[in-house]
């Protein structure tokens, strides 16, 4: 027996084991992509608008040395 031989042996009884598990959590995976798109939809926008107050105290934060540049001795 070749290395590959052995390999695929050592592959195939952890897949065999698996299936079974495999087939019965396939059913639901497929049942939760809508919901977890629509999920999505709404809360993305919501993180989005949320997070806007904290990039404009964040890009604040960074404009301030950029306005500073031109005058380096206060």
């Amino acid at each position: 027996m070749d290395i590959l031989s052995v390999l695929g042996q050592a592959v195939k009884i952890p897949l065999n084991l698996l299936q079974p598990l495999l087939r019965l959590s396939l059913i639901p995976a497929i049942a939760l992509i809508p919901v977890l798109f629509l999920l999505g939809l709404i809360l993305i926008p919501i993180l989005v608008i949320l997070s806007l107050p904290v990039q404009f105290i964040l890009l604040g934060v960074h404009l301030i040395p950029i306005f500073l540049l031109p005058f380096p001795i206060l």
